[in-house]
């Protein structure tokens, strides 16, 4: 575990004095989406490195511990849609970082059409703005787009996508738009991460990731659940790789002739080896026992693929955060109280979304105060 941690610091340490200094100032990075799941983390991991931060963000997923523990980070909050982004929201600022999206397969079917307004129509609007304020962007992507891809580590290069899912699909569509508005404007080269599937502590926590359901389940349950027969390919990485990979990209970013599509992955896992490797950590190091329990029905979700970290590599960008790691991590905030009320919804994108629509649609079927008796 020492050379891990050995490692990772190296890792931060050679990140902070690339961006310090960048075009001779300090920084300040917009980061859309900043309360949310990658966005919490990416706010810390850049007060750490000295650039200052804007939060652009709806809202939706903020509660008072969020507040509490990243809500003094930022030096600007800016509450709305990602639709409405205007040129006047980037003033001052020096590059975006685009995360805000309508995340995860299951919350993207809940509303094709608010999905691709969303995911595609906001990636444009922000793209635009980014051109109008001439700075550049780094957008979240997902290696969701690759789909199905069996018995082939995959690149960046791959010709033919194999979105499975609304969300894929959206991601897909958001990233030829992003590769047009960079064609027809030069000197426009945003930088794309197709990202692998996320892991790991944040304080606007998720328990609806693979890693962090099987630790919630042995914690809660003290089983970790395994569905489809956990037969599949997924390639996973740390919420924290993922933050430290932005920041390492402001320095490839200004050298950049074109726009650059970056896979970002600590490992590809089979997905029934990962459960038994998560129950074997949790009891040798912290002594919690779980039952890993395998359901061989099929499952809806029909991914299965594994990417290359080549390129990543290539340019300067690792990610060595362990499974290990992450769990260690996780158990640290969970003995400290930290989002340990494993049933709150809003640790779960779909529940927590679905439970705003019906909330929604209640208040409207609500008559008006005054003619309440």
């Amino acid at each position: 575990m020492k050379n891990a941690y050995l490692q990772i610091l190296l890792t931060l340490n050679g990140t902070s004095k690339h961006v310090r200094n960048y075009r001779g100032i300090y920084m300040k990075i917009l980061v859309t989406g900043g309360f949310g799941y990658i966005g919490a983390v990416m706010i810390q991991k850049l007060a750490e490195h000295g650039i200052k931060s804007i939060v652009y963000d709806k809202g939706l997923f903020c509660n008072d511990f969020i507040t509490e523990q990243v809500g003094s980070i930022p030096s600007k909050v800016i509450y709305k849609e990602i639709n409405d982004i205007s040129v006047d929201d980037l003033n001052g600022v020096d590059a975006v970082f685009h995360l805000a999206a309508i995340s995860n397969d299951p919350c993207a079917e809940l509303s094709v059409e608010d999905t691709m307004r969303v995911n595609v129509n906001g990636t444009i609007a922000v793209a635009n703005a980014c051109i109008k304020a001439g700075i550049p962007l780094y957008y979240a992507s997902t290696a969701s787009v690759y789909g199905q891809k069996e018995w082939a580590c995959v690149t960046e290069d791959e010709p033919q996508l194999n979105p499975q899912s609304t969300y894929g699909r959206s991601k897909v569509k958001a990233e030829e738009a992003l590769l047009e508005l960079s064609y027809n404007n030069p000197g426009f080269n945003p930088i794309i991460f197709r990202q692998s599937t996320v892991y790991g502590y944040s304080p606007r926590m998720r328990y609806d990731l693979v890693v962090n359901t099987f630790f919630k389940d042995a914690m809660l349950y003290k089983q970790i659940h395994v569905f489809g027969g956990g037969e599949v390919f997924r390639p996973l990485v740390s919420v924290d790789d993922i933050a430290n990979a932005y920041i390492t990209a402001i320095q490839i970013q200004k050298d950049l002739k074109r726009p650059e599509i970056i896979n970002l992955v600590h490992e590809n896992y089979y997905i029934l080896s990962l459960a038994f490797l998560v129950q074997d950590l949790l009891y040798t190091n912290h002594n919690i026992k779980a039952e890993v329990i395998i359901d061989r029905t099929q499952s809806k979700d029909s991914r299965n693929y594994a990417i290359s970290d080549v390129k990543a590599c290539n340019l300067g960008i690792y990610c060595p955060i362990s499974i290990e790691y992450a769990l260690d991590n996780m158990m640290y905030h969970w003995q400290q109280g930290h989002c340990a009320d494993f049933d709150n919804p809003i640790y779960y994108n779909h529940r927590y979304t679905k439970l705003l629509q019906q909330i929604q649609q209640y208040i409207k079927n609500i008559p008006a105060w005054e003619t309440i008796p």
